[in-house]
């Protein structure tokens, strides 16, 4: 692997050093045309200040003329030495431009060197970065991006550069051209000359504005440029620190090769033997394979059922999790909602000793008023007083009677005014009275300390009050004993009676203020009463809250003790489980036992059958002994049959023969008997003689040939017989055969009986597999109900937390709306110093208003009862609140500790059920879990010393947790440890199941193998039967042949016996010859 970044670093050095080569000779060219550019525009420079310096280019055209060419000489001459210093400062410039150009191009030389290696070692870094760290070389490859811009960005300036440079020659050039012209054109006059100069010179500062412009955009260029080279240098750094640690990287992966090569190497090796193992075990697996792969199908979909579920259960701890941080979440909350409320009951201590203060101002403004009042009644009494002066004086005096009518119409007017104006106070204090029954049952409702201090208070004035009262009556009597004396103080009393009439139109006055400040009083009552009425509602939805609240945790306990009660019946169906695991494992044991018997079995079978092998060879071997000897039977029956045809057709002949030599005979014998009769003709017998004795010798030749064709069918009869004898021992070794192979046909159909016990057994497990599906589906059902509960509780809780987000907004409204109520009781308390100030009209209601006051004082007692049992309701309704909560948080608990048991549970289930190669897997991912549950422990450490820092009362609590969290890890290292033996013992159930596989596989090879042969062998057997049917037709028909023979040679004896008889009588003398009557 070194080697090859080695060999990349190289390819990609030369590559980058011949594309730096490029681009720097690229920039060599560029500088190199810039210096001829500058050679060239110096020497025309040169070129023009020649012209300008010789004046014998320019002709003579007259004196004026010549005049004005000696100033226009003069004119440029001194152009031309500005010019030339301008043109001076200029090649100054442009060699400082050049030395910098110089400098620029190698510092760009050293750049993209350095750029050049940091790409090598970029190329060479980016595969292994990006298979070591892909977020590096996202990084490496955005800040390569970010370079290609800005050297795409630089290009363009170049670009423009130059584009700018050459407009700048074309305008130089033009303006050469333009002075070239004016030079040729010297009849013209000084003033076009001059405009021609100034053009120029405006041309010569606008190029020299724009080589500025230039040179600043250049200087831009290079300071970008050099930050570019910084940050390509920091690359460079990084990228080396970088490939330090992918060199590091990969000499330890190198060593970590190695290590797995030798790893690798001996696994192979142990590969190549379990392959030959393989190879030795391959040739035993079909049917079973067949329901294994249905049993691994089924346990796939299982798995997958397995692991559908176990993601649901993820997503529902997730979900369990984002419902333990929404907890969390309204925990804080309600925190800080505590702690808001913990700040509004400091607002509300404060409203309260402000209220004190307020009451306490009131009490000395009451005071005030009283003494107010007390004056007031004193001036009423003096009014009194003096009416009955004035009506005591129109007694005495006659002449003040006028003015007494006067003053009483007066007076009247002014009672009728007073009754109006009482009677507006009355309604005034009759609204006032209401509204301030209105605001002491607000103040009641919130500050019903203050109401009783107040209700004291006001018991405090009354009693004051009345002892003013008597103290007034006492004065009343003393005011009638003055009252004698009145008649000397009329003209005071007039003076006063003036003075009450201003002061009824104060009073007047004071009344329409008072009006104004009670409208805008019953519209602040009118506020009040609306805030009120928006508390109680509040009220309303906070009990509303509480009680869903309340019912919320009453579900949710009763949905703890439905996952409670479900744990458990899942533990017991766990237990269930084990139990018919175990019995799996009992019948898995039993079934091993059997196959072991099956096996022994199917050893003897396959010993039998070797040995029924061994003899169908031999009877194989003797079956084509027997057909080659039947083949030469056949040959020989052939050959004589062609011979017993070949007789037959000479027997027909010599049948003929002899049936004419009997003619001859018979014709013969009639002459003999006539010749002897005939003694005459004894001459002629002699001949006759000579003829019988050939006819005799024939005869016995005949005779002989046909011993010896007797002979040769004997023996066709004793070689048939023999063939018989052979063909029924045949019989009777096929009979065996069949004999045998009805035995290997039962012991086949009591293996089949035994591959059909297997089968149902399979069946049985089929059906154990099935009935395991509907307990899983009912699993799921369960889990999905307990899903859709989650769901529902989650809404729940979401609605809860819109909820009390609401109540928090209503929270903070009220608390705005309080703030402006502060100030709005600010106002008012002003107004209520203004409203004491003018409170001495308000003594003539006091009466009334202490019955009304009594009315209150009842109602706020009763309301006092009222918001006294709703206190307690609400603290009841809080400590329920707090127990749902800590039950809440307790089922919570359980929950998370009943759903990390299930997790871990359904995830060492899914391990077990895994293969053998991703136990590594397995083990990082139990490590994950032991890493979550770390984590889990950790957060919950966490929580617990934030609870301990926080609340004091928690630590027994925590200890609880605590108890149930190392409850937890013992039911962890249990639940380890159970999947642990579920492991093994799964790991041994696949071993007896691969051995049973095995060897079904091996016996349903043997029994296919004992199948083939066994069709083999009857296919031969019917074959053999069909050629022994064949033979014995053959043999029916060659003894059918045979008898045909045997009778036709009978038939022949008999027939020569007879003419031998016949020729025997012939030869022997007449004496001797039997009569033809005894001879028939």
């Amino acid at each position: 692997m070194v080697l090859e970044i080695e060999r990349l670093k190289r390819l990609t050095g030369t590559r980058g050093q011949k594309m730096a080569g490029k681009r720097i000779s690229q920039l060599d060219e560029h500088i190199a045309g810039i210096e001829q550019d500058r050679d060239y525009w110096r020497s025309q420079v040169e070129l023009l200040t020649h012209m300008l310096a010789c004046s014998s280019l320019v002709g003579k055209n007259g004196s004026s003329k010549q005049l004005s060419k000696s100033t226009s000489e003069k004119a440029l001459r001194s152009g031309s030495l500005t010019s030339k210093t301008r043109r001076d400062t200029q090649k100054a410039k442009m060699e400082e431009e050049i030395k910098q150009l110089r400098a620029e191009r190698d510092a760009l030389k050293s750049h993209l060197s350095s750029q050049r290696i940091h790409a090598e070692h970029r190329s060479t870094g980016l595969p292994r970065a990006q298979s070591l760290n892909r977020m590096k070389s996202c990084e490496e490859a955005h800040e390569n991006q970010k370079l290609r811009l800005e050297r795409d960005e630089l290009q363009l300036m170049l670009n423009r550069l130059e584009t700018r440079v050459q407009e700048a020659r074309n305008e130089i050039h033009r303006l050469h051209h333009d002075l070239y012209d004016a030079h040729n054109c010297g009849d013209r006059n000084s003033t076009a000359q001059q405009e021609l100069l100034s053009r120029l010179e405006s041309g010569n500062e606008h190029a020299q504005a724009e080589i500025s412009r230039l040179t600043a955009e250049r200087d831009s260029v290079v300071t970008k440029y050099k930050k570019i080279l910084e940050l390509e240098s920091q690359d460079k750094l990084r990228h080396n620190k970088q490939m330090d640690y992918l060199e590091k990287a990969l000499s330890e992966a190198t060593a970590e090769r190695d290590e797995v090569m030798g790893r690798v190497n001996g696994l192979r090796r142990k590969l190549e033997d379990l392959q030959c193992h393989q190879v030795q075990i391959e040739q035993k697996l079909t049917e079973k394979q067949e329901k294994l792969k249905r049993a691994n199908e089924e346990v796939a979909d299982l798995r997958q059922e397995v692991d559908v579920k176990q993601r649901r259960i993820d997503e529902v701890e997730g979900r369990m999790n984002s419902l333990k941080m929404q907890l969390a979440d309204l925990e804080n909350a309600f925190g800080r909602s505590e702690s808001r409320a913990d700040e509004n009951a400091q607002r509300l201590q404060m409203e309260r000793e402000e209220t004190a203060r307020l009451q306490f101002q009131i009490d000395t403004m009451t005071t005030e008023r009283d003494k107010l009042q007390q004056e007031l009644e004193e001036i009423f009494q003096a009014k009194t007083n003096l009416q009955k002066q004035n009506k005591y004086l129109e007694k005495k005096y006659l002449s003040a009677v006028c003015e007494r009518d006067e003053a009483a119409t007066d007076c009247s007017k002014l009672n009728g005014e007073l009754k109006d104006a009482e009677k507006r106070l009355h309604d005034f204090e009759a609204d006032a009275s209401a509204w301030a029954s209105k605001y002491q049952e607000l103040l009641v409702l919130v500050y019903t300390p203050v109401a009783l201090y107040v209700i004291k208070l006001e018991k405090a004035t009354n009693e004051t009050l009345m002892e003013r009262c008597s103290v007034t009556e006492r004065r009343l009597e003393s005011a009638e004993m003055r009252a004698e004396n009145g008649a000397e103080q009329l003209r005071k009393s007039q003076d006063a009676a003036h003075q009450l009439e201003l002061q009824l139109k104060s009073q007047l006055e004071q009344l329409d203020w008072l009006k104004s400040s009670v409208d805008r009083l019953t519209q602040e009552n009118a506020n009040l009463r609306n805030t009120v009425e928006l508390a109680n509602k509040d009220k309303l939805k906070l009990e509303s809250c509480i009680e869903e609240l309340t019912t919320a945790n009453r579900q949710l306990a009763r949905d703890r003790d439905d996952l409670t009660h479900r744990h458990s019946m899942s533990r017991e169906r766990a237990a269930e489980l084990e139990a018919e695991n175990r019995a799996l494992d009992a019948e898995v044991k039993r079934n091993v036992e059997t196959l072991r018997n099956e096996r022994g079995a199917s050893a003897d079978l396959r010993q039998h059958y070797e040995n029924n092998k061994q003899r169908c060879e031999l009877l194989e071997r003797e079956v084509s002994d027997l057909m080659a000897k039947l083949r030469d039977a056949e040959e020989r029956m052939r050959q004589v049959e062609t011979r017993c045809g070949q007789l037959e057709c000479e027997l027909r002949l010599e049948h003929d023969d002899y049936l004419q030599i009997r003619a001859r005979t018979e014709a013969i014998e009639d002459q003999r008997d006539s010749l002897e009769l005939h003694p005459k003709n004894a001459f002629i017998s002699c001949p006759l003689k000579a003829n019988l004795k050939v006819v005799n010798q024939r005869l016995a030749d005949l005779e002989v040939e046909r011993s010896a064709q007797s002979k040769e069918v004997k023996e066709a009869l004793a070689a048939s017989e023999e063939a018989a004898r052979t063909l029924a021992r045949k019989d009777e070794q096929v009979q065996m055969l069949q004999a045998e192979q009805q035995s290997l046909r039962s012991e086949l159909a009591a293996a089949q009986s035994s591959l059909r016990d297997s089968r149902r057994e399979a069946e049985s497990a089929d059906r154990e597999v099935s009935r395991c599906r509907d307990e899983i589906a009912a699993l799921n059902r369960d889990l999905h109900r307990l899903q859709s509960s989650l769901r529902e509780t989650i809404d729940e809780r979401n609605d809860m937390k819109q909820r009390l987000e609401e109540y928090l907004n209503e929270i903070a409204r009220l608390e705005r709306i309080m703030t402006e109520r502060d100030r709005e009781r600010e106002l008012l308390s002003e107004q209520l110093r203004a409203a004491n100030e003018d409170a001495e009209i308000w003594r003539s209601r006091w009466e009334k208003s202490e019955g009304s006051i009594s009315a209150i004082r009842a109602e706020c007692e009763e309301r006092e009862i009222e918001v006294a049992r709703l206190r307690d309701a609400l603290e009841s309704k809080e400590r329920e609140l707090s127990q749902c909560r800590s039950d809440l948080t307790a089922a919570e608990a359980r929950a998370a500790s009943t759903s990390k048991a299930a997790y871990e549970s359904n995830e060492n289930a899914r391990l077990a059920r895994s293969e053998i190669d991703a136990l590594t897997m397995e083990i990082s991912r139990l490590r994950e879990a032991v890493a979550r549950a770390e984590a889990s422990k950790a957060a919950a450490d966490r929580e617990s010393t934030h609870c301990q820092i926080d609340v004091e009362q928690l630590r027994a609590q925590l200890d609880d947790n605590e108890a149930e969290l190392a409850r937890l890890k013992d039911q962890l290292a249990t639940e380890r440890e159970n999947s642990r033996n579920l492991r093994v013992l799964l790991q041994s159930s696949k071993e007896k199941e691969h051995i049973v596989a095995m060897d079904a596989q091996e016996k349903t090879n043997e029994i296919i193998l004992l199948r083939e042969r066994a069709v083999n062998a009857e296919e031969r057997a019917e074959s053999q039967q069909r050629e022994v049917e064949r033979l014995y037709e053959r043999l029916s028909e060659t003894e059918r042949e045979a008898t045909r023979l045997s009778r036709s040679l009978s038939t022949e004896r008999f027939e020569k016996e007879r003419m031998l008889s016949e020729i025997r009588l012939t030869n022997m003398p007449t004496p001797y010859r039997p009569s033809p009557y005894t001879a028939s």
